[in-house]
């Protein structure tokens, strides 16, 4: 049985018993997507078949096949369109929304789950907030066979690796910026003339979606900055896209604009899309998105485009004291620090244990990288797309390209040690074009030898210390206390915690799941 609810932004297209949604290029850069994305997977007659679209498929995307009592199912690798299975006495059921599972077959609530809601802000690995209903991880394939109702899963791509490239650093810089052309190209193409909206942050990636936009003459652009108007990811964003010649919106988050959202209708209908039992929403686009839809500012048709992640790529989460080899032990604590970064789990032995039977062969710093991206990047960072999608916009992710992904998969270490390679070349290369290599106050003496002995003094800092310099840099740069408030105060028991918007949305949604 197939239960596909949610055509939020995406829709949900199918013929012939093909269920899709999403968009991808394929080996010959190829683009399908709505009834065309049915056409790529419409030649898929077994296993071996369905893994080669899927390796071939760059783009973001779920997919689910019928062929006689068997399901192909499938995600990208971020997950971005996350899909769900149950099995009952006789049968899978597939969907996309697991309240339908919830409500239709009674089900509680899993306390492990729960334990990992609150320590990560998202459950991990197959698992959801609900016993017995999973999900498709990302860049997995599962076979689900009704007659004996067998499962087979497999994963069809991974960011760890054993390989490394030789090509030398000059060799590099060419090759990277052939990749961004041709990520530019294939976005444009898929933008098919539409409004791009950009939410333009102070930092590095979202400007360099604006700026490589800018180079290839697509002027169809908006950009908008939103929170604190004293920030200075205001400033910075301003004087970008006045110098890259776009429209840019500034929303300034005050109470009066937040409101007492809790229990408007839209938000009750959002939240439950965006949390889904397994990852907890987010807020900070919310109210932007929502004033710019609400007042008509950009195009009905506009498609949102991030810059997730591209500071994962040049190495934001590799670890410092893990390179190529290093024991098991070492590679889960790490990840485990990682992973629940908002409160300690109480279940650590079930969750390390998890963690130890997942761990691969490939080098040590990219298994950990791996993780991170399977968890809170797949189940975090692009939940926030669920903000867009909910008002009727489309995404893209144009940091998340194959071709720039694998790109930087095979890197040396070296190159991301210190994430001078990415950082450098957009700064005195693409950025002082436009005149826009502006470096925001949290990244200022990066790739120099002072930063690099900083670094290494870090590591004997008190995580205390480091968190408050953070703080005074950060510090309600998006207003995050007046989202809060409306949580805290519809919250029984009441949240002692509010410190963190993240803690505080998963403290509201664990209440609900008691």
């Amino acid at each position: 049985m197939i239960k596909l609810n949610y055509n939020y932004g995406f829709k949900w297209h199918n013929q012939d018993d093909i269920f899709v949604k999403g968009y991808i290029y394929d080996e010959h850069n190829n683009f399908y997507k709505d009834e065309k994305l049915v056409e790529y997977f419409s030649c898929v007659q077994n296993k071996d078949q369905f893994k080669e679209k899927l390796c071939n498929a760059n783009g973001v995307f779920s997919v689910i096949i019928k062929l006689e009592s068997m399901y192909l199912v499938a995600v990208d690798k971020l997950r971005t369109f996350p899909l769900f299975y149950y099995q009952t006495n006789d049968e899978y059921i597939l969907s996309d929304d697991t309240y339908f599972f919830q409500k239709t077959f009674n089900l509680l609530f899993n306390e492990i789950s729960k334990d990992e809601l609150l320590s990560a802000g998202y459950t991990t690995d197959k698992y959801t907030m609900l016993n017995n209903v999973y999900q498709v991880q990302p860049g997995e394939y599962i076979i689900l066979e009704q007659g004996n109702l067998n499962l087979f899963r497999e994963f069809y791509t991974s960011y760890a690796t054993n390989e490394l490239t030789s090509s030398t650093e000059q060799q590099l810089k060419k090759e990277f910026s052939d990749i961004l052309d041709n990520i530019t190209l294939r976005l444009i193409q898929s933008l098919a003339g539409k409004m791009a909206l950009i939410p333009l942050s102070g930092g590095y990636d979202s400007r360099l979606v604006a700026t490589l936009l800018k180079k290839h003459n697509y002027t169809n652009v908006v950009c908008f900055t939103y929170g604190n108007t004293n920030s200075f990811e205001v400033e910075i964003s301003k004087e970008v896209a006045l110098k890259l010649g776009f429209k840019w919106y500034f929303i300034e988050y005050t109470e009066n604009l937040i409101g007492d959202y809790v229990q408007t209708e839209d938000f009750q209908k959002y939240y439950k899309f965006a949390y889904n039992n397994n990852a907890c929403f987010l807020l900070q686009d919310y109210f932007a998105i929502q004033y710019l839809h609400n007042n008509n500012l950009v195009a009905k048709n506009a498609v949102v485009l991030t810059g997730h992640s591209g500071d994962l790529l040049a190495g934001s989460q590799l670890p410092l004291d893990i390179k190529y080899k290093c024991n098991d032990k070492k590679i889960v604590n790490k990840i485990l620090s990682q992973t629940y970064a908002l409160n300690t789990p109480k279940n650590v032995n079930v969750l390390r244990k998890r963690i130890q039977e997942n761990l691969t062969n490939d080098y040590a710093y990219s298994i950990v990288e791996n993780f991170f991206i399977n968890r809170k990047i797949s189940r975090f960072i692009i939940n926030s797309h669920r903000i867009y999608e909910f008002f009727g916009y489309e995404h893209r992710l144009p940091l998340w390209d194959d071709e720039l992904t694998k790109f930087f998969k095979i890197i040396p270490y070296e190159y991301k040690c210190e994430p001078y390679f990415y950082e450098e070349y957009l700064l005195k290369t693409l950025f002082e074009e436009y005149d826009i290599a502006i470096v925001p106050p949290d990244k200022i003496g990066r790739n120099t030898l002072i930063s690099k002995l900083k670094r290494n003094i870090k590591k004997l800092i008190p995580q205390s210390i480091v968190d408050f310099r953070e703080k005074i840099i950060f510090d309600n740069i998006n207003n995050v206390d007046y989202m809060s408030k409306p949580l805290i105060e519809s919250s029984e028991p009441i949240i002692q915690d509010s410190s963190n918007i993240d803690k505080v949305i998963v403290a509201w949604l664990s209440n609900k799941s008691c």
